[in-house]
Order: structure tokens, then C-alpha cells, then sequence
């Protein structure tokens, strides 16, 4: 797809060359999908992720999101097949582009792409689902136009004491167990929504850069790093369902990470929050869980 170098594409493409330089920052190959005008849409990078991704699709799309960005990091399931019908129904818009380290320069293709084309842009993993408490997220947004970026608190999720991958039963369904501190460390990182036209680089996954305007949470208050002083989820959050049962999660270890090659080493204080204190916690979307049975069938294989 060609398009016209703007401003905006050649400052990232400047501050893209070390990337670039160090064999990181690879050509997207391919973009299929049309691309419209969108109030809230998601940029994701994704592997191997179509046992889950229409459940996180269609869960989004109940809470207000309107487009997805999905760069496809090499997925060898069938992702690309179940992502088809949201292609052509123009609700994602797909990139194809395997290879190691390409987290931050998917993020920063968006950006260059897609920053007029969308008022807000989150960034958020397959694994994690926004929660807006009594509103949908278009609505609750409307409350920051002034804003550049909202930053959002995780709460984060173990394995429920679940070995073995459930054979039925949505994501959201399925796990409730959560830290029992919820100012955990864990549960202080953010997530960012933000204005794309006002990102000057992307260089980590929770806190973006920006070229000027306020950065906050859902109160208001100003945001100077990629973790809150204490977690604020009253009005929005994020379910970070890190490792699902032991199985996936064992699975997840295997796959790598999207910002990097370095192996990860499993850890049982990543799946079993019992090991510090842990509570079942309702985040209270069981209403979106009944909503989506009656969109997608309630399997945990992604057919």
C-alpha cells in the first residue's frame, strides 16, 4: 500500500533507525483490510493467539471499541483464518509480520499509519480485556478530550488453580482469582489509551512518549511513569489474564516475547497468586459473558 510521507511518518522513521539498524525493525509485508474513521480502536501484536482472539474481539467490540489493528507476529494456528470474516467486514485491519523484537515497531508503524484515523488508540495484548465500570469505553473517553493519554491500571489474574487448559468456557469466565493486595506492584502498572496524533515514540508497552498534552488516570491525575503510586480502577481497568491454567501458561513461557528473544523462566508466583495472598474478585462483566455466548460459540479452542 502506498501512502504519502507525512511530518509525523518521517520524525518516527528518524527516531525508528536504531531499530532499523540493528536488524529489529523489519517492513511490514503485507496490510489487508480497509481503513475508516474511528473514535477508539486497538493496535495489538499477536502470535498463536486464535483459540482466544474472537472471544477478545467480540468482548471489545460489546464494550465500545470500534476497529482493531492486529499485527500478526508469525502465528503458526489459524489465526489469519479466523480473523477473516472481521477483515472483511472491515472491523480489523491485518499485518503480517513475523520475526523476533518487533513489538515496538508494530506499535510505532500504528502510529505512523493510523494516527488520523483514529481519535483514540489503545495498546493492549491479546490477553487483556478493558473493563469500564457502568459505561461503555466511548463514553467513559469523552471525560478526557483535553487529555493526550489515560493511563489504566491491571488487575492482574493467576490460573485459578487450573492445570489443564478448560475445554469450554470464555477467558472471562473461567478465571477470578486475583491478588489480595490490590496495590500489589503488579497490580500499579498501566496500560495506555491514547491520542495517536500526540505520540512521539513507543519504546515501552505500558508508557508512551508523548509530544506534549497530559498524561493521567481515570481521576485526572497526572501520570509521569509506566506505574501509579496506587491502583485506581473505580471507573476502568484492565483484566490482565496473565497465565490461564498452568498448561497455557507453560505455553505462553515457550512462546517468547513479543519485545524480545531473551527466554523467559516460569515462575510459580505467575500462575498460583495463593503463594502471596490471593481473593476471587468479580469484575462484574459476567453480563458481557452471557452477551457472547450468543455471538460466538462458549469453546475454549477459538472454532
Amino acid at each position: 500500500m502506498s501512502r504519502t510521507s507525512s511530518p509525523l511518518s518521517r520524525i518516527l522513521g528518524k527516531l525508528a533507525e536504531p531499530f532499523r539498524r540493528a536488524g529489529l525493525c523489519d517492513a511490514v509485508q503485507t496490510i489487508e483490510g480497509d481503513v475508516g474513521s474511528y473514535y477508539v480502536s486497538i493496535a495489538a501484536i499477536v502470535k498463536n493467539e486464535a483459540r482466544y482472539i474472537r472471544e477478545w474481539i467480540e468482548y471489545h467490540r460489546i464494550v465500545g471499541v470500534e476497529h482493531f489493528f492486529i499485527y500478526d507476529n508469525g502465528s503458526t494456528d489459524n489465526l489469519r483464518e479466523l480473523l477473516e470474516p472481521y477483515i472483511q467486514d472491515k472491523l480489523v485491519t491485518y499485518h503480517s509480520c513475523p520475526g523476533t523484537c518487533l513489538q515496538f515497531p508494530a506499535y510505532n508503524d500504528a502510529v505512523v499509519r493510523y494516527a488520523g484515523k483514529t481519535r483514540w488508540l489503545a495498546f493492549i495484548d491479546a490477553d487483556e480485556f478493558i473493563v469500564v465500570h457502568g459505561q461503555n469505553i466511548a463514553n467513559f473517553l469523552k471525560g478526557f478530550e483535553d487529555c493526550s493519554a489515560v493511563g489504566v491500571n491491571w488487575i492482574m489474574f493467576d490460573s485459578d488453580g487450573k492445570e489443564k487448559m478448560p475445554q469450554s468456557g470464555f477467558v472471562i469466565s473461567n478465571y477470578f482469582r486475583t491478588l489480595q493486595n490490590i496495590n500489589h506492584p503488579c497490580n500499579l502498572h498501566i496500560k495506555t489509551i491514547v491520542d495517536p496524533r500526540q505520540v512521539k515514540f513507543i519504546s515501552n508497552p505500558h508508557y508512551i512518549k508523548l509530544k506534549g498534552g497530559r498524561y493521567v488516570d481515570e481521576n485526572g491525575q497526572q501520570i509521569c511513569s509506566a506505574f501509579t503510586r496506587k491502583n485506581s480502577t473505580k471507573h476502568i481497568q484492565i483484566n490482565h489474564y496473565y497465565s490461564k491454567s498452568v498448561e497455557e501458561y507453560m505455553e505462553k513461557i515457550a512462546r517468547g516475547c513479543a519485545d524480545g528473544t531473551k527466554a523467559r523462566q516460569p515462575m510459580q508466583t505467575d500462575y498460583d497468586y495463593t503463594v502471596e495472598g490471593a481473593r476471587h474478585y468479580d469484575s462484574g462483566i459476567g453480563d458481557i459473558a452471557l452477551k457472547l455466548k450468543g455471538i460466538i460459540p462458549e469453546t475454549y479452542n477459538g472454532k
